[in-house]
């Protein structure tokens, strides 16, 4: 038997390091691997920039080839403006101009013609809006109409750049619009602030031209016309009957006030009791009650010849007479009583009455009455209807109405009844067969 006197060879174990299993190696974390080099830029390489004057310098290649080129820089409200030139006189010009654009104000900065309608709507159109409200130019109404427009206006075509919106976007926004069941009043608000965000969009030098010139006229795309209730304006027994059921609601005045003299929601809305002189039987018309994003706001009326006096019958003082002493106890059963403006319609705490609140109860008052529904304007509606029937001049309805011309009272207040047809009926029957 052989005896070997050699140690059997041993090996390491594999998961040690290095510095383990060499204890001559000092310990410590180890060498993390040498990082890649990245990809360097060869620009500064092959160019030379060397400046020239203020806000110019000259670049050319170091190899001699090509001819130089002249960068400007102009800075503008915090953004630098740059543009480069092939010669120094084109350099100079418009680096002038831009630099005397900047000292009155005139230098527009490029906008981003990445933007999205969404964020042009957000960040700009609705800035403009405001604005416009805030100057006078818009009622609080129509604000909060625009608004909804956007927001449906958003919903279809709100990913899309907005320098890329054309004629086909726009086609396709109403086709969808059209077959998904949108009335005629909502692609109307669809149309007008389509056409509103896309004149910014022109100021803004986002767009060169207005691509929904097609969204109006009479070729305009629409739904087909559906049957509905076709109903404006009730007749005079109708319009007694709603008068009789209203007696005693707490906005009796205000149904009577809308039937007898034609104000508008929210001129009527708007009222204070300074407006009503009781002994002389008149109304002043100076301000209107809208209402924005649920608040009521105080505006001025539609138009210049919105701001008018009117007559009002005796029924309508007798009527104003008692909500006035209706309101004298409310505010002493109030603890805390909020009518400083002094207005006639108000909330039991004398708060402003909310246009929509006014519309529902109105709403409510006919279903229970059991007459055609016709809106709150349709008030309006009824009273030019029954006094141009009765004999009173088309003039005198206008100026109550504070039409600025008789041609709008004739086209949109002068109905036929139900009694005046069956008459007409009866003549050409009498005339066509004895």
């Amino acid at each position: 038997m052989t005896n070997t006197t050699e140690p059997a060879a041993e090996h390491p174990p594999i998961f040690l390091d290095y510095a383990v299993s060499n204890p001559d190696t000092p310990r410590g974390p180890s060498p993390s691997p040498p990082r890649r080099k990245g990809r360097r830029s060869t620009k500064g390489d092959r160019y030379r920039t060397d400046r020239v004057e203020k806000g110019i310098s000259r670049r050319v290649r170091r190899d001699g080839r090509g001819k130089p080129v002249y960068d400007v820089q102009v800075w503008v409200n915090g953004r630098a403006l740059s543009k480069s030139f092939t010669s120094l006189r084109d350099a100079r010009r418009w680096r002038d101009e831009m630099l005397g654009a900047r000292a009155t104000g005139r230098a527009k900065i490029p906008a981003d013609r990445r933007i999205t309608v969404a964020q042009f709507v957000t960040t700009d159109w609705y800035v403009w809006l405001d604005e416009q409200a805030r100057f006078g130019n818009l009622r609080p109404g129509t604000v909060s109409w625009y608004k909804s427009g956007a927001r449906r206006l958003v919903d279809e075509i709100g990913r899309i750049k907005l320098a890329n919106v054309g004629k086909g976007e726009l086609r396709g926004m109403l086709a969808r619009r059209i077959e998904g069941g949108d009335s005629q009043s909502i692609l109307r608000q669809l149309r007008a602030t389509t056409r509103s965000v896309l004149a910014l969009a022109i100021e803004s030098d986002i767009l060169t031209e207005d691509p929904s010139g097609f969204m109006t006229g009479r070729n305009a795309p629409r739904p087909l016309r559906r049957p509905a209730n076709t109903v404006k304006s009730w007749s005079a027994s109708e319009a007694q009957a709603f008068l009789q059921h209203v007696v005693g609601d707490p906005l009796e005045a205000l149904w009577v006030l809308l039937l007898g003299s034609g104000l508008r929601r929210g001129e009527a809305l708007a009222l204070r009791w300074d407006d009503v002189d009781l002994k002389d039987r008149t109304v002043s018309v100076s301000r209107s009650l809208g209402q924005l994003e649920g608040v009521p706001t105080m505006s001025y009326p539609k138009t210049e010849n919105s701001t008018r006096v009117i007559t009002v019958g005796r029924s309508v003082v007798e009527t104003l007479q008692a909500h006035r002493r209706r309101q004298s106890q409310e505010r002493l059963a109030a603890g805390n009583w909020q009518n400083d403006e002094g207005l006639i319609f108000t909330t039991p705490t004398g708060g402003r009455l909310r246009p929509d609140f006014a519309t529902r109860r109105l709403k409510k008052l006919v279903s229970e009455a059991g007459l055609p529904w016709i809106t709150l304007h349709g008030l309006r509606h009824t009273m030019a209807s029954i006094a141009l029937q009765n004999g009173t001049d088309i003039a005198t309805v206008s100026e109550r109405l504070g039409h600025a011309d008789t041609s709008i009272t004739a086209r949109i207040y002068l109905h036929g009844s139900k009694e005046s047809d069956r008459e007409a009926a009866d003549v050409l029957d009498e005339a066509l067969h004895g």
